[in-house]
């Protein structure tokens, strides 16, 4: 019957029935090349020809069971077992064989077309540019064959050496079993789609760990349940297996956004309770964002100040005739004008720095632009970290140089040559409250204790005694290998070699300290890969696809410079299945520009 059939076909993938009768495929196809007979085996007639039936018996479990016989005598002949083996190792030498009847000629011109559909991304150039790349090297005498000079050529191109870069980047962690960390980031694109941006960072070949670009993800849902089922499905479809992560995921790092930071749905709160051993970090960066804006939200008079810097931004950053005013007025009084950016809640502290520099600088020539504007009536109205907070706290009894000028300015009613007078509105900021609060976040925020940061630290020959005993760590190293399935016997070997030898690294400790190197401290990479997506997708190339943009960042931030990049293997997996520079489809006429009269005489 049928379903008998579906049944035998399914655990026997080499059946086939032809008018009622079953035969081998595979023995069939083998028959007709000559091999079976080169190698001195033969096979049933019956199998190769398929006149295979069962004995003649009216009897149905009779019948299935000669079937069976039959089947299973055929499927452990040496024959069949030969000719499944010249089978699959025909497969894997069939691209080989496509290769090897091309010429080199055609080799080398999809090469040097690959090479220039390769320097788009490296350069950021825009698809289009691929023809005009290619009638250029033409021009110059070198042979780009007829086809693949399109920009949709170019685009089919720079997907599959992108997606040939991932696969060989996973392939090598995976293969080489490397521990893994995962940093992740969330950004709107200009195109106002929520993507997350997927770095790993991982040994390869045993080296120092590198970080790589991985994937660009839109997110569907920015719910903490959304983002990790995005990431977990990105990092599957790359090829990390659930078996494989569970065992060399070692730690997640991600920026100080609630839906990541939550204590009980957050996303690092999810993935730990899938991966239990998976050490999970706040970034450094926004750990000290974070600080200073809970320190600034604490204090309500702050708020005026940065009201006042939001305005001055406003106005000169909306308006051409402002700046150019503002840039007058400062040659008046005879000072330079710094950029003045805007106050971020919780983005780079330096940027707040800098605006707050800018108007200190340039106060004189404000307030001159402010006079002039005012009478024109056709206007409308870790060691760091710890020295940095014993220096805050010593601001609260001796105050900074800026501060003791602020002071006599108030004092003396003048600041330069603008005169000051008191508002009542304004609450005046308290100096040492603010300081005390900004000491308080700072601390709670870059406090870093934690049983597997004391146990890292064992590594650090800083943190080690004078004279360390022979066993000083050992019950930390053997705690970090359980948690990251190492050999503890080994490392704890090593560990005693590093204490009688701290100058170099025992390479039975290396894979302990390859897995701390592991570990960033930051996202930052994220955030430049952010820069490089904005610098891909501008204004005018908006209409990007979000695919396309991963690619072209795959291969700009993953890829070799142009002069060490090998074309040959991405041009023999291309051919597998599209065409070379050589094949043309059909004769591209180019349009041609309206002809000049005056190109005669150039």
């Amino acid at each position: 019957s049928e379903s008998q059939a579906r049944d035998f076909k399914s655990r026997h993938p080499w059946l086939e029935w032809r008018n009622g009768k079953v035969g081998c495929a595979i023995c069939s196809a083998t028959k007709s090349t000559g091999v079976l007979t080169e190698k001195r085996v033969s096979t049933s007639e019956e199998w190769v020809s398929f006149k295979i039936q069962c004995s003649g018996t009216s009897d149905r479990l009779t019948a299935l069971a000669s079937y069976r016989n039959k089947i299973r005598r055929h499927e452990t002949s040496r024959a069949h077992e030969i000719a499944q083996e010249l089978t699959e190792k025909g497969k894997r030498d069939q691209l080989g064989n496509i290769v090897r009847t091309m010429s080199e000629t055609v080799l080398a011109e999809t090469d040097a077309v690959f090479r220039t559909a390769y320097y788009l991304p490296k350069m950021n150039r825009p698809f289009t540019d691929h023809y005009d790349l290619i009638e250029l090297q033409q021009k110059n005498g070198v042979n780009m064959g007829t086809s693949l000079h399109s920009r949709y050529s170019s685009t089919a191109i720079v997907q599959h050496i992108a997606k040939e870069m991932q696969k060989k980047i996973v392939g090598t962690i995976v293969s080489s079993s490397s521990k893994l960390s995962v940093l992740i980031d969330e950004a709107t694109s200009l195109s106002h789609k929520s993507v997350m941006i997927v770095y790993v960072k991982a040994s390869i070949d045993g080296a120092t760990p590198e970080f790589m670009f991985l994937d660009l993800v839109e997110l569907e849902s920015q719910r903490a349940a959304g983002i990790e089922e995005a990431l977990l499905k990105c990092l599957n479809t790359a090829g990390f297996s659930e078996e494989w992560l569970q065992k060399n995921w070692v730690s997640f790092v991600f920026d100080g956004a609630s839906v990541m930071l939550g204590k009980n749905t957050g996303v690092a709160t999810r993935l730990t309770a899938r991966y239990p051993n998976l050490f999970t970090w706040h970034c450094m960066n926004y750990r000290l964002e974070l600080a200073v804006s809970d320190a600034v939200d604490e204090i309500q008079a702050v708020n005026h100040f940065k009201v006042f810097m939001e305005k001055i931004h406003n106005l000169y950053s909306q308006s051409s005739k402002n700046a150019r005013e503002l840039q007058q007025a400062a040659q008046e009084v005879g000072s330079q004008v710094l950029s003045i950016g805007r106050v971020l809640s919780t983005r780079w502290v330096a940027s707040s720095f800098r605006s707050v520099k800018a108007v200190w600088r340039s106060y004189e020539a404000l307030n001159k632009h402010f006079e002039n504007a005012a009478r024109d009536q056709t206007r409308n109205k870790d060691e760091f970290l710890r020295r940095t907070i014993r220096v805050l706290a010593s601001f609260k009894d001796s105050p900074g140089e800026k501060s003791e000028e602020a002071s006599q300015a108030q004092v003396s009613g003048h600041f330069g040559s603008v005169s000051l007078e008191s508002n009542s509105k304004l609450t005046p900021i308290n100096a040492k409250q603010f300081l005390q609060s900004l000491i308080n976040n700072m601390e709670r925020h870059l406090s870093f204790e934690g049983e597997m940061l004391r146990d890292l630290s064992v590594l650090d020959t800083n943190t080690w005694p004078l004279r360390p005993g022979i066993r000083h760590g050992e019950l930390q190293v053997k705690r970090l290998c359980r948690r990251f399935s190492l050999c503890e016997e080994q490392a704890v070997n090593g560990m005693r070699d590093f204490l009688e030898h701290p100058d170099k690294e025992p390479e039975s400790l290396i894979p302990l300290i390859r897995c701390m190197q592991t570990i960033p401290c930051s996202t930052a990479e994220c955030e430049r890969g952010f820069s490089l997506m904005n610098n891909v997708c501008t204004d005018k190339r908006s209409t990007l696809l979000l695919s396309n943009i991963c690619h072209l960042m795959m291969i700009s931030i993953n890829g070799p410079p142009l002069s060490l990049f090998e074309p040959r293997q991405y041009v023999t997996t291309w051919l597998k299945s599209h065409c070379s520079a050589t094949q043309a489809k059909r004769t591209c006429t180019p349009k041609n520009p309206l002809y000049k009269n005056i190109w005669k005489a150039l």
